[in-house]
């Protein structure tokens, strides 16, 4: 990618900022103009930068870590994240159309770059402290680090709402991720940050005693 490339490409994922709202408000599927350039820039990147790493990332199972620079420099990873840590503006439809081009390349990928930009990074934009979105959500967008999000169970899967695991704080025991309340639904699950090389246990106990160690 050229340096006049990137910076047209920056400049037009940049233009989309605020603009969701007004797009969402109106009746019918045609984008706007910012949008409709926005969906362009996104194919001609898919085009360039994810075609080509296609049939390696599917041989060997695994996603193309280089590919996280060029969608940091083209702000692909910071749609809808504060612009303090380096968000690029826009929001749902921009991500939408960002996940609509990339899976007509490769749907494995897709998932990475959903999952790690706009799956976990919206929790730490949304309810992170100022340190963990320096340390953690900043990096990410510059394509430096990736977010994951670890939700399992055998009655719920990535249901979160359906979670019925307690987690409680002990003695020995750090609270990592569970339901700290008796409320159902969204509220009362609750959620912490692990670093990859901190690694975590689980112990099964009784319903109402699971703990993370």
């Amino acid at each position: 990618m050229t340096n006049e490339e990137l910076r047209e490409m920056t400049e037009t994922t940049r233009a989309i900022a605020g603009s969701d709202l007004k797009a969402s408000s109106t009746l019918g599927f045609e984008l706007d103009d910012e949008h409709a350039d926005f969906q362009a820039v996104c194919r001609s990147f898919v085009a360039r930068e994810i075609m080509p790493l296609v049939v390696d990332a599917e041989r060997s199972g695994t996603f193309p870590m280089g590919l996280l620079q060029p969608l940091a420099k083209a702000g692909l990873l910071g749609l809808g994240h504060p612009a303090e840590h380096g968000g690029s503006g826009g929001g749902m439809l921009a991500r939408t159309l960002l996940a609509e081009e990339m899976a007509k390349a490769c749907g494995g990928i897709t998932a990475t770059v959903m999952v790690d930009a706009y799956m976990a990074g919206p929790h730490l934009s949304h309810f992170g402290t100022e340190t963990q979105q320096e340390e953690y959500l900043g990096p990410m967008i510059r394509g430096e680090e990736v977010l994951a999000i670890a939700v399992t169970e055998p009655g719920a899967g990535s249901d979160v709402a359906g979670i019925r695991t307690t987690a409680k704080p002990r003695s020995t025991v750090r609270l990592d991720v569970g339901r700290v309340s008796g409320r159902v639904g969204q509220l009362g699950v609750a959620a912490r940050v692990i670093e990859r090389a901190e690694g975590f246990a689980v112990r099964v106990g009784p319903v109402e005693a699971v703990a993370v160690a």
